[in-house]
């Protein structure tokens, strides 16, 4: 007879191709991926969100003249700056544009 054909938690073990993150088959807790996406998610709004803040004040814009410059409702850039809604690459782009920033600016650690 051959060698047992069973899976053993050696051979499943490794680094998950979605997460890049070191796991065993046996252990792997899926809902763990969606949590940290949202914690990764939570934490990009929020360094976006504070960095936007402290560029507006340092250009002295207020949220009022920044939404007229990019056409848009003063609770729009309020939002951003909570950190309650998620903002675009390319209207980021915008807002780095008329903050004389770069899109880097709000996103390098």
């Amino acid at each position: 007879m051959g060698k047992d054909k069973r899976r053993t938690k050696e051979h499943i073990s490794g680094i998950c191709p979605l997460c890049k993150q070191v796991w065993d088959g046996f252990n792997y807790d899926p809902k763990r991926r969606e949590k940290d996406a949202e914690i990764k998610d939570r934490n990009i709004k929020k360094m976006v969100a504070e960095r936007l803040k402290a560029f507006r004040i340092e250009k002295q814009i207020t949220q009022e003249r920044l939404a007229e410059i990019l056409g848009v409702n003063r609770t729009s850039i309020g939002h951003i700056e909570s950190g309650h809604i998620n903002v675009s690459i390319s209207y980021l782009y915008k807002i780095a544009d008329v903050l004389d920033k770069s899109i880097h600016d709000f996103l390098d650690d």
